[in-house]
């Protein structure tokens, strides 16, 4: 395992908990008067190499999901220092790395050169998918969402899955029997995800969301039912109903995000493939012989 990042990693993961644990305290150092800020002040120097905080802010920010970063500049004092040991680290190991001529290595020009491309990459699409989605067609696909899904059915099921409908029909016996369903699915069901919650599924619609043979007869049933062995790719199921009801919909902004995501990796996914479909690309295998790119399949060009 990569030495750097353990270090480093485990030094930001002890400010981060620290953060977790001190989040309410208000920061004081005596004697120092907080920077204005905003100000990409030199918050550290070392071996005479200047430290920004700004740096320092990035790194920082690096560790939570976009937008969700706590403010460096509100954060407790012995978190921060948490941090700047991090970072300090970071800077050292940087610098015996450049001592050691490291980025004249192939392997380690090779790994540089590849992390270059994904930055430059990963850049493009985040602009490129800004311009592709825009405010107006995230509320346009609500709307059209929300029409569609008007009186739209849904049910709550919970189930039983096992691998062969002879283990099915002696469970069903044993739960007309008396035994409570949630029980038996929780220690006969190989569905371990929904086994703990006694089978529990949710709520989900008829279309889409479970495979056709076991969202027919969920459908079928009435609430309170519980079905005949049902076959589906994954095996033998017993369901159950415990609701039915007609679809909330959510409000616009509680969905917003979802459906920009949505819009958004579906507009690259259409972006990138033209891009291969005008691209001039020829394909070949270890002969030299030319291929043609169809569909991820291989295929000889006659």
């Amino acid at each position: 395992m990569n030495l750097r990042l353990i270090m480093l990693g485990c030094t930001l993961l002890s400010a981060t908990l620290s953060y977790a644990t001190t989040a309410d305290a208000t920061p004081s150092v005596a004697g120092v008067s907080a920077p204005t800020q905003g100000q990409d002040y030199v918050i550290l120097t070392i071996n005479g190499q200047q430290v920004r905080k700004s740096e320092v802010e990035a790194i920082w920010s690096s560790l939570f999901p976009a937008g969700t970063a706590p403010q460096f500049s509100t954060m407790e004092e012995t978190v921060k220092q948490n941090l700047l040991r991090g970072v300090i680290g970071e800077y050292l190991l940087m610098s015996k790395a450049v001592e050691a001529n490291l980025e004249q290595k192939p392997e380690v020009k090779q790994k540089l050169e590849a992390m270059r491309k994904k930055i430059l990459v990963d850049s493009f699409l985040q602009e490129k998918s800004s311009s592709l989605v825009t405010p107006a067609s995230v509320k346009l696909e609500y709307e059209t969402q929300k029409a569609s899904s008007a009186n739209e059915q849904e049910v709550r099921a919970s189930h039983i899955l096992v691998k062969t409908e002879q283990e099915a029909k002696a469970l069903l016996t044993k739960i007309k029997a008396g035994s409570p369903f949630e029980e038996v699915a929780k220690t006969a069901s190989v569905d371990k995800a929904s086994a703990v919650s006694g089978g529990d599924l949710g709520y989900f619609v008829k279309d889409g969301a479970m495979v056709p043979s076991f969202s027919q007869a969920a459908f079928a049933l009435e609430k309170g039912a519980i079905s005949e062995p049902v076959q589906s790719e994954f095996g033998w199921h017993i369901i159950k109903i415990v609701d039915k009801r007609v679809r909330a919909i959510k409000p616009f902004a509680e969905e917003k995000e979802k459906i920009e995501q949505k819009l958004r990796a579906n507009a690259l996914g259409d972006y990138i493939n033209s891009l291969v479909e005008s691209a001039n690309v020829q394909y070949f295998n270890e002969k030299g012989e030319k291929l043609v790119l169809t569909n991820g399949a291989q295929e000889h060009k006659h």
